[in-house]
């Protein structure tokens, strides 16, 4: 399911803004960072568990390869491809 700020916001009485300031009181990072990293990180698991990389990008609701492979890189400094050759064995 998916949940947004705005949701938050109504359910618990606080602005945006300001869940979005304590979020990263707490967590070191924004909503979006924090949830942009858990699908990338479930993403690296299906790869190491043999997905192919598209499907992993498709898996964890990135829109296409293209910005899943964006988005992996500038998290982990390097392409989904280049990972698995360096850490799947």
């Amino acid at each position: 399911t998916e949940i947004t700020l705005d949701t938050l916001a109504t359910v618990t009485g606080y602005s945006k803004w300001q869940i979005t300031r304590v979020f990263r009181a707490m967590f070191g990072t924004t909503p979006y960072r924090y949830l942009l990293l858990r699908r990338l990180q479930k993403a690296k698991l299906l790869i190491a568990q043999g997905a192919q990389i598209v499907d992993a990008a498709h898996d964890c609701h990135f829109s296409d390869q293209s910005h899943f492979n964006r988005q992996f890189k500038k998290s982990f400094g390097m392409t989904p491809k280049v990972w698995y050759t360096l850490y799947s064995n």
